[in-house]
């Protein structure tokens, strides 16, 4: 470039050119300064069909959205008990669809309370959500009491989840729902086939208990810890389970 096209009258640059100069720098600078390493989670999905006897049932109980008797103080801190509410209903029945998807297990619902009907019961409490940061508390326990998860879940979501073009369907939220699934997978698969069955079969002596104490007296115990252990099971003519 010569010297001439160099130089500018008085010899100072005009005004529209410095910022046009400058204008790749700054818009450099700032997205960099939004530049954030998001961790997505695939999820482990089934490479066989799963036997029955080996699905385990998931009743997934409505969260508890996280909110304070005191609405203004929950407002102050951004939390809107109409949002959380929502978002209480909306996160199980995301998990519920994701559980399914991986081929693992059996029956999955969405339940308003605990149920000895279901073989795992899974509890989520909403500690932080605003559209780019989550946070969720997780529990899970099986029909004999044994705890499989007590744990707190966080992500952050990326800026490209809420874009036009993402895939349908997809929720922003989905690594959070596939770390949750892959968590409680990774306990099931440390269960034998014949630990599975009689998981299952806890499950539905507890349920035939509740409806019928009388007819299944006996065939469960529950020691100090309050874990529920299989004595034995009923005959197989037996037309209370039959």
């Amino acid at each position: 470039m010569s010297l001439e096209l160099c130089s500018f009258t008085n010899g100072r640059m005009p005004r529209t050119l410095v910022v046009f100069l400058l204008l790749p720098c700054f818009i450099s600078a700032c997205s960099t300064a939004r530049t954030i390493d998001y961790k997505e989670a695939a999820l482990l999905r089934a490479a066989a069909e799963v036997p029955d006897a080996e699905r385990l049932d998931v009743g997934i109980i409505l969260f508890d959205p996280g909110t304070s008797a005191d609405s203004l103080a929950d407002e102050k801190k951004l939390i809107f008990p109409d949002v959380r509410q929502a978002e209480a209903r909306y996160m199980p029945y995301h998990l519920k669809t994701t559980l399914e998807s991986s081929g693992y297990w059996g029956s999955v619902w969405v339940v308003p309370q605990r149920s000895d009907a279901v073989d795992l019961t899974v509890t989520g409490r909403i500690d932080l959500s605003d559209g780019l940061d989550v946070s969720v508390h997780i529990g899970a326990w099986d029909a004999t009491g044994r705890e499989w998860l007590n744990k707190a879940y966080t992500v952050q979501v990326p800026e490209k989840a809420y874009s036009k073009i993402r895939e349908p369907g997809q929720d922003p939220y989905q690594t959070l729902y596939n770390e949750i699934a892959n968590d409680l997978l990774a306990i099931r698969q440390k269960m034998s086939a014949s630990e599975l069955r009689t998981l299952r079969n806890v499950a539905e002596l507890r349920y035939g208990a509740q409806l019928v104490p009388e007819a299944f007296a006996g065939l469960l115990e529950q020691d100090r810890a309050g874990i529920y252990k299989l004595r034995r099971l009923p005959a197989t003519d037996d037309p209370m389970v039959s």
